[in-house]
């Protein structure tokens, strides 16, 4: 027995421990392999094209380049052309953002709008837009209004898409609600419709305006329950004929925040709320055998 055990443990002694394999397969960028890497191919083409392996009339040196940049930029040709390319990216950008705006508007809230604008659009979004060029100049001439109205065709197209499918991303219980409490059609688009349809993932403002919103109604019930507890140690309670009549002219509490992003917030608790009991009353009604009188 004293053997075996002997043995058993002189077998666990000079067994080899095994790392852990589980973890997955996460590959992990490392913090400075891209910039190494961009100064090794930019250290290769310096070389390639000092030794006059690569013909400097097709591909110039890096160096070459860095000087051309600053004899420009000294002689004021730099700025020049810059300003000219930044008047035209800004002037085709804010046409194409305005018309895609209005257009992607149009198609997410008519159905006329939807049936025609979506089979435009899906049949010129593939064609590229350096495409038409050549079309443009034979329509507006040899000038700027060709590169501009190219720049907002590219613009207007991906504008469009993005507005509609935000428009269809927003909750429709949210505009369901505000129709239940008879809120204009303009006060629906501007207030429930448009910051729903805003882009989340890039500077996730409904994101911010839901955390204010909250944050804001937290210090307001901080603020109260401050007040009350100071009212009651002196021996007061004003507020309770008062929270009474609040509470008969709003049972449910959606008003009670007094902000929109409050609002918001409440109607979309409310109409989650609603929908989860009636789904569940109707399941309890499916699932209850009738018995028989």
């Amino acid at each position: 027995m004293l053997d075996r055990a002997a043995a058993d443990t002189a077998k666990n002694e000079a067994t080899r421990p095994v790392h852990f394999r589980g973890a997955g397969f996460v590959p992990a960028s490392s913090r400075y392999g891209g910039w190494i890497a961009l100064a090794l191919v930019i250290a290769i083409w310096q070389a390639a094209g000092s030794a006059g392996l690569v013909n400097a009339l097709f591909l110039p040196t890096p160096s070459a380049i860095v000087r051309a940049i600053y004899q420009l930029a000294v002689s004021g040709a730099l700025w020049q052309h810059v300003s000219a390319s930044l008047l035209r990216i800004g002037v085709g950008w804010l046409l194409g953002t305005a018309a895609g705006i209005a257009v992607g508007f149009a198609i997410g809230l008519s159905r006329l709008a939807r049936s025609v604008g979506i089979t435009f659009i899906s049949a010129l979004f593939p064609i590229p837009k350096i495409a038409l060029l050549p079309l443009l100049i034979l329509w507006l001439g040899i000038g700027e209004e060709p590169k501009i109205a190219t720049i907002a065709l590219g613009v207007f197209f991906s504008t469009a898409i993005s507005v509609y499918s935000g428009v269809d991303a927003v909750p429709r219980n949210l505009i369901r609600m505000a129709q239940s409490f008879n809120v204009p059609f303009a006060t629906i688009v501007r207030k429930v419709i448009w910051p729903g349809a805003l882009p989340r993932d890039p500077c996730r403002l409904p994101h911010h305006r839901l955390r204010r919103a909250a944050a804001g109604r937290q210090r307001r019930n901080d603020r109260r329950a401050i007040r009350r507890r100071r009212l009651r140690a002196a021996g007061r309670q004003p507020d309770a004929d008062r929270s009474a009549a609040r509470r008969r002219r709003d049972p449910v509490g959606l008003w009670a925040g007094g902000r929109e992003g409050d609002r918001l917030a409440g109607d979309a608790a409310v109409a989650l709320a609603l929908d989860t009991i009636t789904g569940a009353v109707g399941w309890a009604k499916r699932s209850v055998p009738t018995i028989p009188s």
